[in-house]
C-alpha cells in the first residue's frame, strides 16, 4: 500500500508545485529503472514514506526529467534530496539505506526542531533565508557555536563565501 504523502512525479508543473508550500519537507528520490540499486533503494524510500507522514516522497525518473536533475545536481542514481522551504538542506547519493533512514528521521521531526543547513543549495529560483547571527546573545552565540562543533567528529572552517571561496 502506498501511503498518501507519496507520489510519483508525472510533469514539471507538479515540481514546481510541490515547493509552494514553505512549511512542508519534500524528499525526493531520484532513480533509473535500468540501475539495479534504484528498485531496491525504491522499496526503502517507500517504507519510509509509510512510517514519515509529515514529509511528502517523491519518486522522480532522473532521464525523464533532466532540467530537475541538473537543479537538484544529481550525477549518479540513486540519489535522495531533503528539500525545506525550497532549499535543499541534505543529501544521500547512493544506495545507503540506514544513512537514508538517519537523514528522513532528521528532518521528520516537528518543523521547529527542524536543523537548518549553513550549506543550502536554493532550488527553482529560491532565496536562501536570511542569516539570524547578529541578533543572538553572547549567550545563545557560545550555545550555538558549541552545539555546530560537537556535532560532528570532523569540522572543516573554511575562509571565504560560496560564490566567492
Amino acid at each position: 500500500m502506498v501511503a498518501a504523502n507519496y507520489s510519483v512525479l508525472t510533469g514539471d508543473d507538479q515540481f514546481a508545485s510541490v515547493f509552494d508550500s514553505n512549511s512542508t519537507v519534500h524528499a525526493l528520490n531520484f532513480w533509473a529503472s535500468w540501475a539495479p540499486p534504484c528498485i531496491q533503494m525504491n522499496e526503502v524510500f517507500e517504507e519510509l514514506a509509510t512510517k514519515n507522514s509529515n514529509i511528502q516522497f517523491i519518486k522522480i525518473e532522473a532521464e525523464k526529467f533532466p532540467e530537475i536533475s541538473e537543479k537538484c545536481e544529481i550525477m549518479a542514481v540513486p540519489s535522495f534530496v531533503i528539500v525545506k522551504e525550497g532549499i535543499i538542506v541534505d543529501r544521500v547519493d547512493g544506495a545507503n539505506p540506514p544513512e537514508l533512514a538517519k537523514i528522513i528521521t532528521k528532518y521528520s521531526k516537528s518543523p521547529a526542531s527542524l536543523p537548518s543547513n549553513s550549506s543550502t543549495t536554493p532550488v527553482a529560483g529560491s532565496a536562501a533565508p536570511s542569516s539570524t547571527s547578529s541578533a543572538l546573545s553572547p549567550e545563545d552565540m557560545n550555545a550555538r557555536l558549541k552545539e555546530l562543533t560537537s556535532s560532528s567528529s570532523v569540522m572543516v572552517f573554511i575562509k571565504g563565501t560560496p560564490t566567492a571561496p
